[in-house]
């Protein structure tokens, strides 16, 4: 896909198709559509719900579901597993910015961008706020309204501001 292409799917997506309720027919076929031209790539069987702000550095498996208003923001990348559920309203932000030193204004320190990997069989309940460089393992459980601020274990179930482990629970094998 050409860089203006994208630019234009982007444009298309953020002022319409986005916007497209569900039960309306053809809605969700033409959010992915546009999302697929948008993003790194984007599995036919992903679901994206109304309200979403993509990244072009999106990464959705299959059968993982992006939560409605849930927003992808910063210029790391963004990799969602396999049969991911999310609420609505999530966040993902790979951008950092270190508090400047004494003397120091935020122009003379420099911004990163960290990745974020979301593993397999996830649930991340609504309003979770994933930071920069964060990695969920398979399996996990996120409570809603969670800041995950450190990397969860596989089969952890994980709640809190910032998120902390309240307990694993034992994961099958795929």
């Amino acid at each position: 896909m050409s860089e203006l292409g994208r630019r234009l799917a982007a444009v298309a997506y953020d002022s319409f198709a986005r916007h497209l309720h569900t039960l309306l027919p053809g809605g969700h076929r033409l959010r992915a559509w546009l999302a697929n031209r948008i993003c790194e790539r984007v599995a036919s069987t992903a679901s994206i719900e109304p309200g979403a702000r993509l990244s072009r550095y999106l990464v959705v498996e299959d059968r993982a579901g992006i939560g409605a208003s849930s927003w992808f923001i910063g210029g790391g990348s963004i990799h969602l597993g396999r049969n991911l559920r999310m609420g609505p309203q999530c966040l993902f932000i790979t951008n950092d910015h270190p508090v400047p030193g004494h003397g120091q204004t935020f122009d003379d320190v420099q911004g990163t961008s960290r990745p974020i990997t979301v593993e397999d069989d996830v649930f991340l309940g609504a309003r979770t706020v994933v930071l920069p460089g964060v990695t969920i393992g398979t399996g996990a459980t996120v409570g809603a309204a969670s800041v995950v601020t450190k990397d969860i274990p596989a089969g952890a179930v994980a709640a809190g501001s910032p998120a902390r482990v309240l307990r694993v629970r034992q994961v099958r094998d795929a």
